[in-house]
C-alpha cells in the first residue's frame, strides 16, 4: 500500500475527551471521526476554522461550522502525534420525538416502515417512539401519558383495527388531537389497510395525510407502492422537523 494512504500523525485521547466525545450523539461523533481523520493527515488544513485556545498557542479549537462542533487538540510536530483534550456541541438541540399510536395487529407495516425512519435516527432528526420501547417494570400507563404529552408531533397508523382498539380510541387519540388543537401539535396519518376512517373519524381525516392519495391504503398497493409511499413519508417527516 502507498505511504500516502497513512496519515501523518498518530492520535490520543485525553480521559476528558473521551467523555466529552461519547456524550456526542452518533450523528456528531461521525463528524468527529472525519474531523480527526483530516486533521491527522494535515492539522493545519482548515486555518480559517482553528483558533489558538491557550496563550501560548499550544492548544487549539477546531471549529467545524455544520454542524456546529468545537475540538480542543495539540499538535506534537517532533513526534507526529495529535493529542484531543475536548469535544463541545454549542447549539445542538435534542431531536424531536414523534410518537407513533398503532395497533398491534398492525405490528407488521409498523416494522416495515421504521426500516425507512430509522435513517432519520441515525442523523438525529427525529426520535421515534412506540410501546414497543415500554420497559418491564415501568407503569405502562404512566409512561405513555409522558411520551404522548412531550411528543412533538403523533404518527396514526389507521387501520381498521386501529379504529376498534378501545386504549387508542379511549387515551392516545383523544390526548394527540387535544395538544394539536390547543398547542399546534402536528398529526400525521397513514392508512395501511381499508377501514371507514372517512366515514367514522372526521376527526382524523381533518388531517392532511403524509402519504399520496390515502383513499388506497398501502394493503392496497404493490410492493414497490408501498415502499415508494414509505421513502416519501420519511422525507416529509425530515422536512417537517427542519421547519420547526
Amino acid at each position: 500500500m502507498p505511504s500516502e494512504a497513512f496519515p501523518d500523525y498518530s492520535i490520543k485521547y485525553a480521559e476528558l475527551a473521551r467523555k466529552t466525545r461519547l456524550a456526542l450523539s452518533p450523528a456528531l461523533r461521525r463528524v468527529a471521526d472525519e474531523i480527526e481523520t483530516t486533521l491527522s493527515f494535515d492539522p493545519n488544513k482548515y486555518p480559517e476554522r482553528i483558533s489558538p485556545a491557550s496563550l501560548d498557542g499550544t492548544s487549539r479549537i477546531y471549529r467545524h461550522p455544520n454542524p456546529e462542533l468545537q475540538v480542543t487538540f495539540q499538535v506534537d510536530e517532533t513526534k507526529k502525534i495529535l493529542y484531543f483534550f475536548h469535544y463541545y456541541a454549542p447549539t445542538v438541540q435534542p431531536p424531536q420525538t414523534i410518537f407513533i399510536s398503532y395497533a398491534h395487529q398492525d405490528q407488521p407495516w409498523l416494522d416495515k416502515l421504521r426500516a425507512f425512519l430509522s435513517v432519520l435516527e441515525q442523523h438525529d432528526v427525529i426520535k421515534f417512539w412506540d410501546d414497543s420501547q415500554l420497559v418491564p417494570g415501568v407503569p405502562w400507563e404512566q409512561r405513555i401519558a409522558d411520551v404522548l404529552k412531550d411528543a412533538k408531533a403523533g404518527l396514526l397508523l389507521v387501520s381498521q383495527a386501529f379504529l376498534a382498539s378501545k386504549f387508542i380510541t379511549d387515551v392516545e387519540l383523544p390526548r394527540l388531537l387535544e395538544a394539536a388543537n390547543r398547542d399546534g401539535k402536528r398529526i400525521y396519518w397513514l392508512h395501511v389497510s381499508p377501514s371507514t376512517v372517512f366515514d367514522s373519524h372526521p376527526e382524523i381525516i381533518k388531517f392532511q395525510s403524509i402519504m399520496d392519495n390515502p383513499k388506497t391504503s398501502l394493503k392496497e398497493r404493490q410492493e414497490v407502492e408501498q415502499e415508494k409511499t414509505f421513502v416519501a413519508v420519511a422525507k416529509r417527516l425530515r422536512d417537517g422537523a427542519q421547519l420547526n
